[in-house]
């Protein structure tokens, strides 16, 4: 499951400090504050670990993808938001990627540059690659 190299001894190291850390809560050496503090710090490194592990998880999945299938015919880049989205064309699939994130197969139906429409919000501008 850890595919990330180090990632075995991060977790063991942050889960190591953690313990070290944290003492029972019955001695006040440390003041609750400051055992709140730990623990938040705790939890968003275990946040980040998990991050990490699913990002990869995913960069992996969409090498995957381009090994079996090959270079794009077509590839569409636009913002939605703060999204970046990226649709990757083959001759009959079509592959979505948010923020580098496969989503799923899209169903978008085009024929050419100008069969693409802008969004009710203006923000749909599609860049056109490889064409």
């Amino acid at each position: 499951m850890l595919t990330y190299k180090g990632m075995k001894k991060v977790i063991i190291f942050a889960l190591l400090v953690t313990t070290i850390l944290l003492p029972p809560l019955q001695t006040h050496a440390i003041s609750r504050k400051t055992q709140g503090k730990i623990i938040l710090a705790s939890i968003l490194t275990g946040i980040a670990i998990l991050t990490k592990l699913l990002e990869e998880q995913d960069r992996k999945d969409a090498e995957e993808l381009h090994k079996q299938l090959g270079k794009p015919d077509r590839v569409i880049e636009f913002h939605h938001g703060f999204d970046k989205i990226r649709i990757e064309c083959w001759k009959n699939r079509r592959f979505t990627f948010k923020n580098g994130v496969l989503q799923r197969s899209s169903h978008q139906v085009y024929n050419s540059k100008n069969g693409l429409s802008k969004s009710e919000t203006n923000i749909f501008q599609p860049k056109f690659i490889g064409d």
